[in-house]
Protein backbone atom coordinates (compact mmCIF):
# COMPACT_ATOMS: atom_id res chain seq x y z
CA UNK A 1 0.00 0.00 0.00
CA UNK A 2 2.95 2.62 0.50
CA UNK A 3 3.71 2.56 -3.16
CA UNK A 4 0.27 3.68 -4.00
CA UNK A 5 0.72 6.25 -1.45
CA UNK A 6 3.81 7.01 -3.08
CA UNK A 7 2.21 7.08 -6.10
CA UNK A 8 -0.74 9.44 -4.89
CA UNK A 9 1.44 12.14 -3.39
CA UNK A 10 3.98 12.28 -6.43
CA UNK A 11 1.00 12.72 -8.65
CA UNK A 12 -0.61 15.37 -6.60
CA UNK A 13 2.82 17.04 -6.32
CA UNK A 14 3.03 17.31 -10.11
CA UNK A 15 -0.56 18.22 -10.50
CA UNK A 16 -0.65 21.72 -9.42
CA UNK A 17 -4.76 22.11 -9.63
CA UNK A 18 -4.98 18.87 -7.26
CA UNK A 19 -2.51 19.86 -5.24
CA UNK A 20 -4.61 23.59 -4.77
CA UNK A 21 -7.99 22.02 -3.99
CA UNK A 22 -6.11 18.96 -1.66
CA UNK A 23 -4.33 22.09 0.44
CA UNK A 24 -7.66 23.55 0.82
CA UNK A 25 -9.24 20.75 1.92
CA UNK A 26 -6.87 20.18 4.48
CA UNK A 27 -7.01 23.76 6.09
CA UNK A 28 -10.63 23.24 6.11
CA UNK A 29 -10.17 20.44 8.08
CA UNK A 30 -8.30 22.24 10.58
CA UNK A 31 -11.73 24.08 11.71
CA UNK A 32 -14.20 21.72 11.01
CA UNK A 33 -15.66 18.67 11.70
CA UNK A 34 -15.37 17.03 8.68
CA UNK A 35 -14.25 13.97 6.73
CA UNK A 36 -13.38 14.71 3.30
CA UNK A 37 -12.04 11.72 0.84
CA UNK A 38 -11.75 11.54 -2.95
CA UNK A 39 -13.59 8.76 -4.71
CA UNK A 40 -14.55 7.17 -7.76
CA UNK A 41 -12.75 7.50 -11.04
CA UNK A 42 -9.51 10.01 -10.43
CA UNK A 43 -8.43 7.98 -7.92
CA UNK A 44 -8.44 5.32 -9.87
CA UNK A 45 -6.66 6.69 -13.39
CA UNK A 46 -3.86 8.11 -10.62
CA UNK A 47 -3.52 4.36 -9.74
CA UNK A 48 -2.93 3.24 -12.85
CA UNK A 49 -1.37 6.55 -14.16
CA UNK A 50 -4.23 7.49 -16.35
CA UNK A 51 -4.97 10.38 -15.67
CA UNK A 52 -6.55 13.71 -17.48
CA UNK A 53 -4.20 16.84 -16.98
CA UNK A 54 -6.41 18.98 -18.96
CA UNK A 55 -9.26 19.66 -16.77
CA UNK A 56 -9.50 18.09 -13.32
CA UNK A 57 -12.34 16.15 -12.74
CA UNK A 58 -13.01 15.08 -8.95
CA UNK A 59 -15.57 13.44 -7.16
CA UNK A 60 -15.94 14.41 -3.43
CA UNK A 61 -17.68 12.04 -0.41
CA UNK A 62 -18.06 14.40 2.65
CA UNK A 63 -19.17 13.28 5.96
CA UNK A 64 -20.07 15.99 7.54
CA UNK A 65 -21.53 19.23 6.54
CA UNK A 66 -21.47 18.98 2.77
CA UNK A 67 -23.33 22.67 2.22
CA UNK A 68 -20.93 24.46 4.28
CA UNK A 69 -17.69 22.81 2.43
CA UNK A 70 -19.09 22.70 -1.23
CA UNK A 71 -20.02 26.22 -0.46
CA UNK A 72 -16.28 27.26 1.03
CA UNK A 73 -15.12 25.40 -2.07
CA UNK A 74 -16.57 27.08 -4.72
CA UNK A 75 -16.25 30.46 -3.20
CA UNK A 76 -12.24 29.17 -3.10
CA UNK A 77 -12.47 28.63 -6.86
CA UNK A 78 -14.71 31.23 -7.79
CA UNK A 79 -16.78 28.82 -9.49
CA UNK A 80 -20.52 28.26 -10.28
CA UNK A 81 -22.16 25.74 -7.63
CA UNK A 82 -24.75 23.92 -8.63
CA UNK A 83 -27.19 22.02 -5.91
CA UNK A 84 -29.49 18.91 -6.41
CA UNK A 85 -31.88 18.84 -3.78
CA UNK A 86 -33.16 15.78 -4.46
CA UNK A 87 -29.65 13.91 -3.39
CA UNK A 88 -28.22 16.77 -1.97
CA UNK A 89 -25.33 16.45 -4.24
CA UNK A 90 -23.02 19.70 -5.06
CA UNK A 91 -21.24 20.60 -8.85
CA UNK A 92 -18.69 23.29 -9.31
CA UNK A 93 -17.17 24.24 -12.34
CA UNK A 94 -14.69 26.24 -14.12
CA UNK A 95 -12.19 26.52 -16.71
CA UNK A 96 -9.46 24.62 -14.84
CA UNK A 97 -11.78 21.79 -12.53
CA UNK A 98 -14.97 19.85 -12.72
CA UNK A 99 -16.19 18.42 -9.09
CA UNK A 100 -18.92 16.78 -7.95
CA UNK A 101 -19.85 16.74 -4.07
CA UNK A 102 -22.42 14.37 -2.65
CA UNK A 103 -22.04 13.08 1.46
CA UNK A 104 -21.12 9.29 2.12
CA UNK A 105 -24.63 7.27 2.38
CA UNK A 106 -26.06 4.12 1.68
CA UNK A 107 -28.46 3.48 -1.09
CA UNK A 108 -31.31 0.92 -1.35
CA UNK A 109 -33.20 0.29 -4.88
CA UNK A 110 -37.25 -0.16 -4.11
CA UNK A 111 -37.74 -2.16 -7.48
CA UNK A 112 -35.31 -3.00 -10.45
CA UNK A 113 -34.39 0.22 -12.23
CA UNK A 114 -35.63 3.02 -9.72
CA UNK A 115 -34.15 5.58 -8.64
CA UNK A 116 -32.38 4.82 -5.31
CA UNK A 117 -33.73 5.84 -1.86
CA UNK A 118 -30.73 7.48 0.16
CA UNK A 119 -29.49 8.33 3.95
CA UNK A 120 -26.54 9.59 5.16
CA UNK A 121 -23.74 6.65 6.12
CA UNK A 122 -19.77 6.17 6.53
CA UNK A 123 -17.40 5.78 3.68
CA UNK A 124 -17.46 1.55 3.28
CA UNK A 125 -21.01 1.41 3.09
CA UNK A 126 -20.54 4.34 0.23
CA UNK A 127 -18.05 2.90 -1.45
CA UNK A 128 -20.08 -0.73 -1.20
CA UNK A 129 -22.65 0.67 -2.88
CA UNK A 130 -20.75 1.55 -5.94
CA UNK A 131 -21.01 -0.01 -9.15
CA UNK A 132 -17.58 -1.68 -9.52
CA UNK A 133 -14.66 -2.66 -7.25
CA UNK A 134 -12.10 -0.27 -9.13
CA UNK A 135 -14.19 2.64 -9.18
CA UNK A 136 -14.73 2.30 -5.09
CA UNK A 137 -11.73 3.52 -3.47
CA UNK A 138 -11.39 5.95 -1.61
CA UNK A 139 -8.47 8.58 -1.06
CA UNK A 140 -8.90 10.39 3.26
CA UNK A 141 -7.89 13.40 2.85
CA UNK A 142 -6.28 14.33 6.56
CA UNK A 143 -4.20 17.00 7.75
CA UNK A 144 -0.74 15.21 7.52
CA UNK A 145 -1.20 12.12 5.46
CA UNK A 146 -3.26 10.80 2.97
CA UNK A 147 -5.08 6.83 3.48
CA UNK A 148 -6.21 4.78 0.79
CA UNK A 149 -9.67 3.14 1.39
CA UNK A 150 -10.18 0.01 -0.37
CA UNK A 151 -13.03 -2.23 1.04
CA UNK A 152 -13.73 -3.92 -2.21
CA UNK A 153 -10.27 -5.09 -3.57
CA UNK A 154 -10.40 -3.04 -6.35
CA UNK A 155 -6.52 -2.37 -6.15
CA UNK A 156 -5.87 -5.82 -6.88
CA UNK A 157 -8.49 -5.59 -9.63
CA UNK A 158 -6.55 -3.11 -11.25
CA UNK A 159 -3.24 -4.75 -11.19
CA UNK A 160 -5.63 -8.27 -12.00
CA UNK A 161 -7.04 -5.92 -14.84
CA UNK A 162 -10.56 -7.24 -13.86
CA UNK A 163 -14.01 -6.15 -14.08
CA UNK A 164 -15.57 -6.89 -11.03
CA UNK A 165 -19.15 -5.64 -9.57
CA UNK A 166 -19.14 -4.68 -6.10
CA UNK A 167 -22.61 -7.67 -4.85
CA UNK A 168 -25.00 -9.50 -6.74
CA UNK A 169 -28.22 -7.59 -7.18
CA UNK A 170 -25.91 -4.52 -8.92
CA UNK A 171 -27.30 -4.94 -12.57
CA UNK A 172 -30.90 -5.71 -11.01
CA UNK A 173 -30.68 -2.21 -9.03
CA UNK A 174 -29.39 -0.28 -11.44
CA UNK A 175 -29.47 -1.44 -14.90
CA UNK A 176 -27.19 0.62 -16.71
CA UNK A 177 -24.58 -0.33 -14.61
CA UNK A 178 -24.38 -3.16 -17.53
CA UNK A 179 -23.21 -0.74 -20.02
CA UNK A 180 -20.62 1.09 -17.60
CA UNK A 181 -19.30 -2.00 -17.11
CA UNK A 182 -18.86 -2.82 -20.94
CA UNK A 183 -17.67 0.68 -21.22
CA UNK A 184 -14.83 0.43 -18.53
CA UNK A 185 -13.64 -3.18 -19.62
CA UNK A 186 -13.31 -1.75 -23.39
CA UNK A 187 -11.77 1.25 -22.46
CA UNK A 188 -9.23 -0.12 -20.21
CA UNK A 189 -9.29 -3.49 -22.01
CA UNK A 190 -9.95 -5.38 -18.74
CA UNK A 191 -11.46 -8.71 -18.48
CA UNK A 192 -14.41 -9.54 -16.24
CA UNK A 193 -14.31 -11.46 -13.00
CA UNK A 194 -16.17 -15.02 -13.47
CA UNK A 195 -19.10 -14.11 -11.31
CA UNK A 196 -19.77 -10.73 -12.21
CA UNK A 197 -19.82 -12.02 -16.52
CA UNK A 198 -22.27 -14.55 -15.20
CA UNK A 199 -24.32 -12.09 -13.34
CA UNK A 200 -24.12 -9.53 -17.00
CA UNK A 201 -25.02 -11.82 -19.64
CA UNK A 202 -27.58 -12.57 -17.45
CA UNK A 203 -29.31 -9.06 -16.95
CA UNK A 204 -30.45 -8.46 -20.47
CA UNK A 205 -33.90 -8.22 -18.87
CA UNK A 206 -33.58 -5.42 -16.71
CA UNK A 207 -33.04 -3.06 -19.11
CA UNK A 208 -36.61 -2.98 -19.56
CA UNK A 209 -37.01 -1.50 -16.25
CA UNK A 210 -35.64 1.82 -16.63
CA UNK A 211 -36.65 4.59 -19.49
CA UNK A 212 -35.62 5.03 -23.09
CA UNK A 213 -34.01 8.44 -22.04
CA UNK A 214 -31.99 6.33 -19.25
CA UNK A 215 -30.61 3.96 -21.80
CA UNK A 216 -30.05 6.46 -24.73
CA UNK A 217 -27.97 8.63 -22.50
CA UNK A 218 -25.75 5.58 -21.89
CA UNK A 219 -25.64 4.98 -25.53
CA UNK A 220 -25.01 8.84 -26.35
CA UNK A 221 -21.76 8.90 -23.96
CA UNK A 222 -20.29 6.03 -25.31
CA UNK A 223 -20.47 6.96 -28.34
CA UNK A 224 -18.90 10.93 -27.57
CA UNK A 225 -16.07 9.32 -25.02
CA UNK A 226 -15.34 6.01 -26.11
CA UNK A 227 -12.86 5.08 -28.80
CA UNK A 228 -15.68 3.43 -31.07
CA UNK A 229 -14.12 0.93 -33.62
CA UNK A 230 -12.43 -0.63 -30.76
CA UNK A 231 -15.98 -0.58 -28.43
CA UNK A 232 -17.53 -2.48 -31.28
CA UNK A 233 -15.35 -5.26 -31.61
CA UNK A 234 -15.19 -5.30 -28.01
CA UNK A 235 -18.75 -5.91 -27.58
CA UNK A 236 -18.88 -8.28 -30.77
CA UNK A 237 -16.03 -10.12 -29.73
CA UNK A 238 -17.81 -10.60 -26.05
CA UNK A 239 -20.82 -11.27 -27.56
CA UNK A 240 -22.74 -8.16 -26.17
CA UNK A 241 -24.68 -7.17 -28.93
CA UNK A 242 -28.10 -7.89 -27.45
CA UNK A 243 -27.78 -5.24 -24.73
CA UNK A 244 -27.67 -2.37 -27.61
CA UNK A 245 -30.25 -1.60 -30.24
CA UNK A 246 -30.06 -3.96 -33.60
CA UNK A 247 -27.63 -2.68 -35.35
CA UNK A 248 -26.31 -0.20 -33.45
CA UNK A 249 -22.45 0.98 -34.92
CA UNK A 250 -22.60 -1.75 -37.49
CA UNK A 251 -20.97 0.75 -40.03
CA UNK A 252 -18.50 2.31 -37.78
CA UNK A 253 -15.57 0.31 -39.42
CA UNK A 254 -16.43 2.21 -42.45
CA UNK A 255 -16.38 6.24 -41.29
CA UNK A 256 -13.28 8.02 -41.36
CA UNK A 257 -11.72 8.41 -38.11
CA UNK A 258 -10.61 12.12 -38.14
CA UNK A 259 -14.35 12.75 -39.54
CA UNK A 260 -15.41 10.86 -36.31
CA UNK A 261 -13.32 13.06 -33.60
CA UNK A 262 -14.92 15.59 -34.97
CA UNK A 263 -19.01 15.19 -35.48
CA UNK A 264 -21.86 16.98 -33.96
CA UNK A 265 -23.39 14.55 -31.69
CA UNK A 266 -26.39 14.62 -34.27
CA UNK A 267 -24.02 13.09 -37.12
CA UNK A 268 -22.65 10.78 -34.27
CA UNK A 269 -26.62 9.69 -33.35
CA UNK A 270 -26.85 9.07 -36.86
CA UNK A 271 -24.18 7.16 -38.07
CA UNK A 272 -24.29 5.17 -35.00
CA UNK A 273 -27.71 3.83 -35.52
CA UNK A 274 -27.01 4.45 -39.65
CA UNK A 275 -29.72 1.63 -40.87
CA UNK A 276 -32.71 2.57 -38.73
CA UNK A 277 -35.40 4.45 -40.56
CA UNK A 278 -35.41 7.64 -39.85
CA UNK A 279 -38.64 7.60 -37.37
CA UNK A 280 -36.07 5.59 -35.22
CA UNK A 281 -33.52 7.61 -35.44
CA UNK A 282 -35.73 10.95 -34.53
CA UNK A 283 -36.96 9.08 -31.45
CA UNK A 284 -33.95 8.55 -30.11
CA UNK A 285 -33.10 12.01 -30.28
CA UNK A 286 -36.43 12.89 -28.54
CA UNK A 287 -36.01 10.15 -25.99
CA UNK A 288 -32.48 12.23 -25.10
CA UNK A 289 -34.60 15.40 -24.64
CA UNK A 290 -32.68 17.22 -27.44
CA UNK A 291 -33.68 20.32 -29.13
CA UNK A 292 -35.72 20.63 -32.10
CA UNK A 293 -32.64 22.10 -34.08
CA UNK A 294 -31.42 18.27 -33.28
CA UNK A 295 -33.95 16.71 -35.08
CA UNK A 296 -33.72 18.85 -38.04
CA UNK A 297 -30.08 17.98 -38.35
CA UNK A 298 -30.84 14.35 -38.07
CA UNK A 299 -33.36 14.98 -41.14
CA UNK A 300 -30.53 17.28 -43.04
CA UNK A 301 -28.66 13.91 -43.31
CA UNK A 302 -31.30 11.68 -43.87
CA UNK A 303 -32.34 13.83 -46.62
CA UNK A 304 -28.30 14.04 -48.19
CA UNK A 305 -28.60 9.77 -47.65
CA UNK A 306 -31.81 9.26 -49.79
CA UNK A 307 -30.70 11.93 -52.71
CA UNK A 308 -27.66 9.72 -52.67
CA UNK A 309 -29.44 6.46 -53.02
CA UNK A 310 -32.03 8.09 -55.80
CA UNK A 311 -28.45 9.79 -57.39
CA UNK A 312 -29.79 12.97 -56.81
CA UNK A 313 -27.39 14.73 -54.92
CA UNK A 314 -25.68 17.93 -55.70
CA UNK A 315 -22.07 17.74 -53.59
CA UNK A 316 -21.81 21.12 -51.80
CA UNK A 317 -20.41 22.41 -48.61
CA UNK A 318 -20.67 18.74 -46.26
CA UNK A 319 -17.73 16.94 -48.89
CA UNK A 320 -16.85 15.00 -45.65
CA UNK A 321 -20.32 13.70 -44.52
CA UNK A 322 -21.32 13.07 -47.83
CA UNK A 323 -18.31 11.10 -48.33
CA UNK A 324 -18.62 9.02 -45.06
CA UNK A 325 -22.10 8.22 -46.18
CA UNK A 326 -21.63 6.92 -49.13
CA UNK A 327 -18.80 4.86 -47.59
CA UNK A 328 -21.44 3.33 -45.32
CA UNK A 329 -24.34 2.40 -47.96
Amino acid sequence: MNKHKTLIHKFIQSNPHLDYIISFCKKFKINNEIEIYIVGGVVRDILMSKINRTKLDIDFAIDGNIENFSNRLGYELDAKILHTKQFNAFHIENNDYSIDITHTRKETYPKSGSLPLYENSNITRDLKRRDISINSIALEIDENEYKIIDPCNGIKDIKDKLIKINHPNSFRDDPTRIFRCIKFASRLNFGFERESLDLLEKSSRYLDNISNYRKNNELKKIIQNEMIKEFHLFINKYNFTKFFPKNFMNKISMIDKKFWDKSTIEEKIYFSIFEDNLDSKLLFVTNLGLSKQSKQKIIYIENIKQSIINNELKIGKEKELISNIYHCL
